[in-house]
């Protein structure tokens, strides 16, 4: 059993780091943030088994791999004991699996909204339990702006854009119905406005053509017009996300402002996912 307090870092080489982090399934400084309570104690037990009097068994190596075993398997233990496993993605089991590492559940939002939902609240209320227990702990939270914002921002505009193409489209047609009165007469276009021959005389109006009226195609028109402003709009968004989340975690949950790091807000048009303010170790 092996106790541990006030550990710290002095300056190494990035080998080392990249080593050092490679074995722990993750960058040693988060490691050891999982691992260290809030008193600075890291509590460890390293199970050691061999036969001192064979010439093969080498300590400092059964030591090592022990030592090396020991830190991951606490350190998934840790994490499932204080994060509800319905809030991870995937808290793989670090002792056993070449594959370290954790997913955190991201904290969603309502496509356009900016308004913490219930999920969000859960998320981040145990998130903040986590970092209170591991004061050496450093998350990110990175906002994200997906497709479903952009519907949800473009669809009045959408609505509005219809509207005005079917009433563009009867205004024309009327027109047209108007000015092929002569042709109805003879029967080569009907009352409804249905051309009956194959081949109308070529002085006969062009009948105007229906309109496009899909709401998917009527969104990707706005959205290839107004690419520059949906973009600076979203991201944007995306960064207010990112500060709601930072800011319930400080004042609500009274978590300090450097364990939460925020990164570059995101607004991809092609991400089909949830809008969310992902969260990474």
């Amino acid at each position: 059993q092996i106790t541990i307090e006030y550990l710290g870092f002095s300056p190494f080489s990035e080998a080392d780091r990249e080593r050092l982090s490679a074995a722990a399934g993750m960058p040693v400084e988060t490691a050891v943030g999982l691992l260290e309570n809030r008193d600075g104690v890291i509590e460890l037990a390293i199970p050691i088994r061999g036969d001192l009097a064979n010439p093969q068994f080498e300590l400092d190596q059964v030591i090592g791999r022990a030592v090396a075993n020991a830190v991951v398997g606490t350190i998934t233990t840790t994490i499932k004991v204080l994060f509800p496993p319905a809030l991870l993605i995937s808290a793989v089991d670090m002792a056993t699996s070449a594959e370290a590492g954790v997913d955190f559940a991201p904290a969603p939002f309502e496509p356009g909204g900016t308004e913490l939902t219930e999920q969000a609240t859960t998320l981040l209320t145990s998130l903040g339990d986590l970092l209170k227990r591991r004061p050496k702990l450093t998350v990110t939270v990175c906002g994200r702006a997906t497709g479903a914002d952009r519907r949800a921002v473009l669809a009045p505009d959408v609505e509005a854009e219809i509207s005005r193409r079917e009433s563009r489209f009867e205004t024309a047609r009327a027109q047209w119905l108007r000015e092929v009165e002569p042709y109805i007469c003879d029967g080569v276009v009907s009352r409804r406005g249905d051309i009956l021959v194959e081949s109308p005389p070529p002085s006969m109006p062009e009948k105007p053509e229906a309109p496009v009226l899909d709401p998917a195609a009527v969104e990707a028109d706005l959205a290839a017009e107004r690419a520059d402003e949906l973009r600076s709009r979203l991201t944007d968004l995306a960064a207010e996300r990112t500060r709601i989340a930072r800011r319930d975690l400080a004042e609500r949950q009274a978590v300090e402002t450097d364990q939460v790091a925020e990164c570059r807000p995101i607004y991809d048009p092609a991400d089909d996912g949830a809008p969310r303010v992902a969260v990474e170790l």
